[in-house]
């Protein structure tokens, strides 16, 4: 495969002219759609003239389905370009046309029945919508110009997207809940519902995102929809090769030592006409290499991404009535240490290797003035291979991953699909466009599973838990689903627009039938249309991927647990074997209402709200019976999502062009979703279910991009994506959810502001839950840090899930000072009487000063000059006490001494009952007069003071019953010697300054381990004990 990228990119580069881009042809370029009803239907099949000043005809063509036409080779001048098709009047706008320039042209047609002619020329944005619902459109000069990873990561530039484990997210619903299609086929993989294809960038013409879309001819996804159009060849020949120049990768905190290729993306395209004006063929090709590293690790391991595109387009004019589109394409791909993050090193990461085969013709005739057909056949093929470093059992530490990853899979799947649509136009009452057709879909899904055993220890080393799979295992299902539609589109007057109609889909997994009503409306306030109100209701079923039929056929996991002394059995061992239920289709009902002002030519604002409740969403979750366990499959699933959004946009002709948008939402779902667990990397941990904030639960997100042209030879972009943080959750020694909830928040991702201070606990104290919650602790991220660069695969350290479900027991979770929400239903009450942030920094701070003079004593008794100055750190605190500064030996001086003091004044304060660590604490706010450590065994606080006075001396002894009494069921007060010295390791990103980040390489230089704190860009514990050598500067 390297050796084919090789030779792949060499003839990218070897056909490379003397510049870096070929001259482009004389002349310019007309580029515009045909649109009617403002601009909100586009209109297929209508021809388009171009005269010059003299009248003399320049080119003909006709409008494509969607409303688009494209002249190339314009000499320079003014010209009228005029639009005809039955039912609508005759109209033409003026174009002036300059040598190496493309002019954008839009043409809305209106009625013959109307006198009144529109003249607009509008952007790209406005004049594709596909739907009357609000369609958020990038062109292709976007994929170009902003730099990214190609179309995928150019859809985060818009602020209905944000990217999260395993994809994107669409209006905060999983990357499987969406859909993606060029023209009317379909492009996803049918065993999960993701996409494994990436287009070469020059072969986009335009890609649009349908959160919503009312027109029932769009199916078979529940959270938004991503439509793509191909770019076909112009009547002139052109060559383009660019995007030579490769991007570098710098040492962490420089910006000018290099270290090697972070990315290099050649694309070559190449187009033009073999018969004129019948015959045009487009070819792309791209060949990217990336690398990821992951900012908690060292900078030397990273992940890598190498992938080659190509995709032809061939257009056919049979005649003015008629034309054919046939396209193809094969995209092979590699991802190296996909899976590589915080807590999983190289050996325990896998290699991905996928391949996608695509070919598809679409046939459009116009019968008359008011009847088109369009026709698609399309076949899809994907080959996932999931390949581990080695043979070794996985085993599972609570702040690393030893042996090699337990799964290797093979997976193969197919999809042969065709589409008819036949669309018209009548007056009645007003004007109809009606459009009825059905989509016929067969898939084919074959696929090999084996799996090793996984091994779950505490931090002590011992066997906690222990998986054992069945032998390998092989999976097949062949489905076939059929969906018929039948939608209008009417204008009863001059201001209103009405979008309506039905759609019954089979779905072949659950062998169901499914009835799809949709309704969506426009009016424009005024004769201009410069406002417009949106609003819709719908339903939405998503297609029932593959896994779901096969998941009877994957192995089932042998659960072994062991007591404290990882050899006595906890519990006889459980053989959990896959089962289903009746399974039904998953859906989503959604409305929205939107707002569009046109200010004036160059500003307009606009605002909106959006709901979906989604249901029978699948989800598999463990139980146990008497005799065994099982991971059953069910329907049982829910999600919600709210949002509202404000915007601006801003344009000054081609030179300038800004997008600001601010989004306020919330996400809850149920997170054990199928595609969670069975995507092509899977994850051998299940935890119980539960209703919670899901991965997309972004509640504050600002968006802006813009860009600038100071000169015809300058272009200047920028970009900023702030967002505050996403959910997380703790788990015990087994990987069970510690409480069952986690609804603490991350920081802010953007790359000043992630930072991660998280330590791992082998004992803590917890309100009493349904959930095991005694043994060693780890950090769950709902981040997309972790699986940052993983993109198509989803791939991620699963075992950490987000968790937070209703009514779950709030005391035992892990919560971070001035993140948490207070004002949601029983939040103060669960918290106890006194404000938690209040409550939390007094216990905080007498716990503060009793480690402080114990340390202190400590330090007298044993002579030493310098004294201990232990702290409790928490980020958000506005005072934190630092050490004076000191020149760099005797710097390091002190810090010795400080630790040699603090080793000693530890050795106090670690009771004879506990050995356990400290590293960092977690103070229930629950009056809980009782609490349990790590073997299991209940203490009251009496007998915990009495062990304090027992064990420490005079005022340290009386401060720290006086703090045991204050966190009112924070027992474990004991601190190791040699974990009240060890760094809380920080994982900045690439590139961060301070103290932070030279802490983060002083880390690295001693070669301390690394904790299993959350993935990175996640949030720092409550409270970290921490030495004063740990702020040396």
């Amino acid at each position: 495969m390297l050796r084919t990228f090789a030779l792949l990119a060499a003839a990218l580069l070897a056909a490379a002219p003397g510049s870096g881009q070929t001259r482009p042809a004389a002349g310019g370029v007309i580029d515009g759609f045909v649109t009617t009803q403002a601009k909100t239907i586009p209109l297929g099949g209508a021809q388009v003239v171009v005269r010059n000043a003299v009248n003399d005809v320049v080119a003909t063509v006709l409008s494509e389905g969607d409303g688009h036409f494209h002249v190339v080779a314009v000499p320079d001048g003014r010209y009228r370009i005029t639009a005809t098709l039955a039912g609508f009047e005759v109209t033409d706008v003026p174009a002036l046309v300059t040598a190496g320039t493309t002019v954008d042209v839009s043409i809305d047609m209106p009625i013959a029945a109307i006198s009144q002619t529109v003249e607009v020329v509008g952007s790209a944005e406005i004049a594709r919508a596909t739907t009357i619902a609000r369609t958020d459109t990038l062109a292709g000069r976007d994929i170009e110009q902003y730099a990214s990873g190609g179309f995928q990561a150019t859809l985060r530039l818009l602020a209905s997207i944000i990217e999260v484990p395993g994809g994107v997210s669409i209006k905060g619903g999983r990357p499987s809940q969406a859909g993606l299609q060029i023209g009317s086929g379909t492009l996803v993989d049918p065993s999960t519902g993701l996409s494994l294809m990436s287009l070469p960038d020059d072969a986009i013409d335009s890609v649009a995102v349908l959160p919503n879309p009312y027109a029932v001819e769009y199916g078979r996804f529940s959270s938004g929809l991503v439509v793509i159009q191909t770019r076909r060849a112009g009547d002139q020949w052109k060559t383009r090769l660019n995007n030579l120049d490769p991007t570098f990768r710098t040492a962490r905190g420089t910006m000018f030592d290099i270290k090697g290729i972070g990315a290099f993306a050649p694309r070559l395209e190449t187009g033009g006409p073999i018969v004129k004006e019948r015959l045009f063929v487009e070819q792309a090709a791209q060949f990217r290499y990336g690398t990821t590293d992951v900012a908690s690790r060292s900078e030397d391991e990273l992940k890598t991404t190498k992938w080659f595109s190509s995709f032809t387009r061939v257009d056919a004019n049979a005649s003015p009535r008629h034309s054919l589109v046939s396209t193809a394409g094969f995209f092979p791909s590699v991802e190296t240490q996909a899976t590589l993050g915080t807590f999983t090193p190289p050996d325990a990461t896998a290699d991905v290797h996928a391949r996608v085969n695509h070919g598809g013709v679409t046939e459009r005739a116009l019968w008359s003035d008011s009847f088109l057909s369009e026709t698609t056949l399309q076949v899809h093929q994907a080959r996932t291979d999931v390949v581990p470093q080695g043979q070794l059992a996985m085993t599972l530490l609570p702040d690393t991953t030893i042996g090699n990853f337990y799964n290797t899979q093979h997976r193969s799947t197919a999809t042969y699909q065709i589409v008819e649509a036949v669309s018209g136009t009548r007056n009645a009452g007003g004007l109809h466009l009606f459009k009825a057709g059905f989509d016929l879909l067969y898939s084919q899904y074959d696929g090999t599973s084996a799996s090793r055993p996984v091994l779950i220890d505490r931090a002590d080393g011992t066997l906690a838990r222990r998986l054992d799979f069945t032998g390998p295992s092989a999976q097949a299902v062949d489905t076939t689903d059929v969906a018929l539609f039948v939608q209008d589109r009417y204008q009863p007057t001059t201001r209103w627009y009405l979008e309506f109609g039905g759609r019954v889909d089979r779905d072949g997994i659950v062998e169901r039938f499914n009835v799809t009503p949709r309704i969506g409306t426009a009016i424009l306030l005024d004769d201009a249309g410069r406002s417009t109100i949106r609003g819709g209701y719908g339903l939405f079923y998503e297609r029932t991927p593959s896994t779901a039929g096969a998941f009877r056929q994957f192995e089932s996991a042998l659960d072994t647990r062991y007591a404290a002394d990882g050899m006595t059995l906890a519990a006889p061992p459980t053989l959990f074997v896959h089962t289903a239920g009746a399974l039904e289709t998953p859906r989503s009902r959604t409305w929205d209402i939107g707002i569009e002002h046109r200010l004036n030519e160059r500003w307009t604002v606009r605002g909106g709200v959006i709901d979906r409740s989604g249901d029978h969403d699948l989800i598999v979750e463990p139980t146990r019976t008497g005799t065994g366990g099982a991971l059953a499959l069910s329907s049982d699933g829910r999600s919600r999502y709210r949002e509202a959004e404000v915007g601006f946009r801003f344009t000054h002709g081609p030179a300038a062009e800004a997008n600001v948008s601010y989004v306020h939402s919330t996400a809850r779902a149920d997170l054990n979703s199928l595609s969670s667990y069975y995507d092509a990397v899977m994850w051998p941990i299940v935890g119980q279910n539960a209703y919670a904030r899901s991965y997309g639960d972004v509640p504050h997100r600002l968006l802006a991009r813009g860009r600038v042209m100071p000169s015809p030879t300058w272009l200047l972009l920028g970009i900023l994506d702030w967002r505050s943080g996403m959910p997380w959750s703790a788990v015990n020694e087994y990987l069970d959810f510690v409480g069952g909830s986690g609804s603490a928040r991350t920081t802010p991702s953007t790359p000043s502001c992630r930072r991660t201070c998280r330590r791992t606990s082998t004992h803590r104290c917890s309100a009493p839950s349904t959930t095991p919650s005694t043994g060693s602790s780890a950090c769950s991220s709902g981040s997309n840090a972790e699986r940052a660069g993983q993109g198509k695969t989803g791939a991620g350290d699963r075992r950490r899930p987000v968790r937070d479900p209703a009514g779950a027991d709030r005391g035992a979770r892990h919560r971070r000072s001035g993140t948490g929400r207070r004002g949601e239903p029983g939040e103060r009450q669960a918290r106890g009487r006194v404000p938690p942030a209040r409550d939390r920094r007094a216990r905080v701070r007498s716990l503060d000063r009793a480690l402080r003079e114990a340390g202190k004593a400590e330090g007298r008794r044993a002579g030493r000059a310098d004294q201990p100055r232990v702290r409790v750190r928490r980020q958000g605190a506005h005072r934190r006490r630092h050490p004076p500064p000191l020149s760099r030996p005797r710097r390091d001086e002190r810090a010795d001494a400080i630790d040699r003091a603090a080793a000693d004044g530890a050795r106090l304060l670690r009771s004879r009952r506990h050995q356990s660590l400290l590293q960092h604490v977690h103070l229930s706010p629950h009056r809980q007069g009782r609490c349990r450590s790590h073997d299991g065994a209940r203490h009251d606080h009496a007998r915990h003071a009495a062990a304090a006075r027992a064990a420490h001396p005079h005022g340290a002894r009386r401060r720290l019953r006086a703090a045991a009494e204050r966190s009112e069921g924070a027992c474990d007060l004991d601190v190791g010697a040699r974990q009240i010295s060890r760094r809380c390791r920080s994982a900045q990103p690439a590139g961060s300054r301070g103290r932070r980040a030279r802490g983060h390489r002083h880390h690295r230089a001693h070669g301390e381990p690394a904790a299993r704190h959350l993935a990175e860009g996640s949030a720092p514990a409550d409270a970290v004990v921490q030495s004063a050598s740990q702020t040396r500067t």
